[in-house]
């Protein structure tokens, strides 16, 4: 949907629950999770892992904790998939249909991996 030329929010946070996820937290000890869009191919998923960049020293790293990259504090309630993770099929025709999950970055750790 679109307000004025602004679209709507359609991807909605989900805290990762505490009670399966004891060691899912941000930097300052708040909880992390995730935004999620349902879409309608369920067998196609995209997920975005939001970088930051991992501290590597005691020092770096207390610097962040309380900085946008160690806290989930001022996170949204809810996102506006862009790019791939968008839903508009004019935009985004491989993956608008897709369940799309945007996982924030908090915790200053590294991602790393293989194609």
């Amino acid at each position: 949907a679109m307000t004025e030329g602004v679209r709507e929010p359609d991807m909605f946070y989900i805290p990762l629950p505490e009670e399966t996820t004891p060691g899912g937290k941000c930097m300052d000890g708040t909880q992390a999770g995730y935004y999620l869009r349902e879409g309608t191919n369920k067998s196609l998923f995209v997920i975005y892992l939001k970088g930051g960049g991992a501290c590597t020293t005691q020092e770096r790293c207390e610097k962040r904790i309380t900085k946008p990259l160690g806290t989930s504090t001022n996170w949204a309630d809810s996102m506006v998939g862009t790019n791939f993770l968008d839903k508009d099929c004019s935009r985004n025709p491989d993956f608008c249909d897709a369940t799309a999950v945007h996982v924030p970055y908090c915790t200053s750790d590294g991602h790393r991996g293989t194609i």
